[in-house]
């Protein structure tokens, strides 16, 4: 069995997925889709075409001197709603 950290023959890891209609999951019908992992044992990736045009959540107040602008919030699912994946680039 491969390990989780090895991608799978024919990853999409690293790469952006544009959802052509007519896609029957409204999910994911005319997404852009950035994909942070694909292996194997599955995928996670961040849908970067979905603004929610909300205001900044109250939970996220600690995380706040880290952000750059434009500071927004993507709508993605339908998996896991209640959690949020962050998007970062290092310097150093």
């Amino acid at each position: 069995m491969r390990p989780s950290s090895v991608p799978a023959p024919g990853s999409t890891k690293g790469r952006l997925l544009v959802a052509t209609p007519p896609l029957a999951d409204p999910n994911f019908d005319r997404t852009v889709i950035y994909m942070l992992e694909h292996t194997d044992d599955g995928a996670v990736g961040v849908v970067i075409n979905r603004p929610l045009h909300e205001p900044f959540p109250h939970e996220l107040q600690p995380w706040e001197r880290f952000l750059t602008e434009p500071t927004t919030i993507f709508h993605g699912g339908p998996v896991e709603e209640t959690a949020l994946i962050a998007l970062a680039r290092l310097e150093g």
